[in-house]
């Protein structure tokens, strides 16, 4: 009797067990790698931006600022945005006449959303689509220039998530 040649089923189950192991193991740092290279992106913008800030002040002897508004830290963003782009209409265009305003970032440099109100309003967000925070002078945290930051993957201030992580947002302070 001539015996057929193949898998049993109990190989078959050896496999699928150790794939399943496998797959187990290697899924959940794939998360790990994105939320890292997320925030290595918001620190790559804040520095492009706070180049682009520096370049903007060197020319108007200010940084982009606003008065009389409710929502002070928009209304900042969205200023810096026009400032910085050129696109002081808000409509993701940029003038380009003779006499415009001078571009200093790049529209796409860095992602853009149009306020949940409705209105075209663009501003400068970070990876996880929070808008960057600003703040026009010294504070008691950069002593010397403008503040810039990231709430981090979480939204929050002030908070993280790994052993020893005191904060996770991202910022041109430390």
């Amino acid at each position: 009797m001539k015996r057929q040649s193949g898998f049993t089923l109990v190989e078959l189950l050896v496999v699928i067990s150790i794939i399943t192991i496998i797959i187990a193991l290697v899924v959940p740092n794939i998360g790990a790698y994105r939320q890292n290279a997320r925030k290595s992106v918001a620190a790559a913008n804040i520095q492009s931006i706070s180049m682009a800030l520096d370049n903007y002040k060197n020319d108007y002897r200010s940084y982009p600022t606003v008065s009389g508004s409710s929502d002070y830290y928009i209304s900042l963003n969205n200023a810096m945005y026009k400032a910085l782009t050129g696109d002081v209409d808000g409509n993701f265009s940029i003038d380009q006449s003779e006499g415009a305003k001078a571009t200093y970032l790049q529209i796409d440099a860095v992602n853009l959303y149009v306020d949940s109100t409705g209105q075209k309003q663009p501003y400068l967000a970070d990876p996880w689509t929070n808008r960057y925070g600003y703040w026009p002078g010294p504070t008691y945290f950069n002593r010397t220039r403008f503040n810039l930051w990231s709430l981090g993957p979480d939204g929050a201030t002030g908070t993280g998530s790994g052993l020893g992580d005191a904060t996770d947002d991202i910022n041109n302070w430390r």
